[in-house]
């Protein structure tokens, strides 16, 4: 997500939080920056960056992939 403030900065990042008037944005450094939502101007959410998973595994390796997942439930990953 992008979001540009009415002082035309430009914080970038995964929206983590949210409520009634601000936004928590995670940025590349992990740092964690809350937005005043009365101080933003555009907001624009971008296609994830994550290839589709058919491009980099096939349907077994896809199936085995999830049945491996499911024996993590309730792991610490």
């Amino acid at each position: 997500m992008t979001v540009i403030l009415k002082d035309e900065s430009v914080v970038s990042g995964i929206a983590i939080e949210e409520d009634d008037t601000s936004l928590v944005i995670r940025d590349a450094s992990e740092e964690k920056i809350s937005v005043d939502k009365n101080q933003i101007e555009e907001r624009i959410n971008a296609a994830s960056s994550m290839p589709p998973m058919t491009t980099v595994l096939d349907k077994h390796q896809l199936r085995d992939l999830v049945a491996f997942l499911k024996t993590l439930k309730g792991e610490e990953l």
